[in-house]
């Protein structure tokens, strides 16, 4: 993974999660968070820098792990599912079990999890890489869209880890006030929250259709052009329940 990717996927989501801390802060307590920031000397500053830059990855990591698995256990985005049983259906794909070497019929395909129908997508994808130039054309493009998905899926967990802490700092160092504008000041911390959460989520979401659209259009065109060069179905053998096991 290079520099920019590393960026995108793990050091912007970390970045987030401490300016919405910040701002969540200022809504809730601005004269003691302005009196927290202001109090910081410049050894003790640039101290707290290097080690927020040195703990960021550690920290992007983990909502990228976070992100990773509720991807593809609860709301998974990407799905080439459809193009899968589209090429099969129209006779441009056939996909042969690699146990056995039969023939995957569209009755079995259709119970195709996302996971196999990512790797098929990729496979067929990647083998073709350095053979066509439609596919090597369109390659950086859909890299640097799957890589910013990543990222703004990342984004909505730094925001709910973000929401958290600070409550947690809040517990610590607020108390339960009725008054007037404690109450107002706390509906609008609750109500950025739910905003900046629709933000990243909806972000995520277009992005990662974008990227699945431009693979899919690409893919199919390839494979089509392909079927009838050759004047036969496609094949490629494949293991199917990986995510089973």
């Amino acid at each position: 993974m290079d520099e920019a990717r590393r960026f995108l996927r793990y050091i912007i989501p970390s970045a987030v999660f401490a300016v919405e801390i910040f701002i969540f802060l200022l809504i809730l307590f601005p004269d003691w968070t302005l009196c927290k920031l202001s109090s910081i000397k410049e050894k003790e500053g640039l101290a707290l820098v290097a080690a927020s830059i040195f703990a960021s990855g550690g920290l992007g990591y983990l909502f990228s792990s976070i992100h990773h698995t509720i991807r593809w256990w609860w709301c998974p985005v990407i799905n080439h599912k459809e193009l899968i049983l589209s090429l099969t259906a129209g006779n441009f794909l056939a996909l042969r079990n690699q146990a056995d070497n039969t023939l995957i019929d569209q009755t079995t395909l259709k119970n195709l999890t996302l996971p196999d129908a990512w790797i098929i997508a990729s496979t067929l994808w990647f083998n073709r890489l350095k053979t066509s130039e439609v596919i090597a054309g369109a390659d950086s493009r859909t890299a640097s869209l799957v890589d910013l998905s990543h990222s703004l899926g990342t984004l909505r967990i730094s925001c709910v880890t973000a929401f958290m802490a600070t409550l947690w700092i809040a517990s610590n160092i607020g108390w339960f006030d009725l008054h007037c504008e404690p109450v107002l000041r706390f509906s609008a911390f609750i109500f950025l929250f739910f905003v900046l959460l629709c933000i990243h989520q909806c972000s995520h979401k277009k992005t990662a259709l974008f990227a699945e659209g431009i693979i899919n259009e690409t893919l199919a065109d390839v494979l089509i052009a392909e079927r009838n060069r050759l004047g036969h179905p496609v094949e490629t053998r494949v293991i199917l329940g990986r995510d089973k096991r």
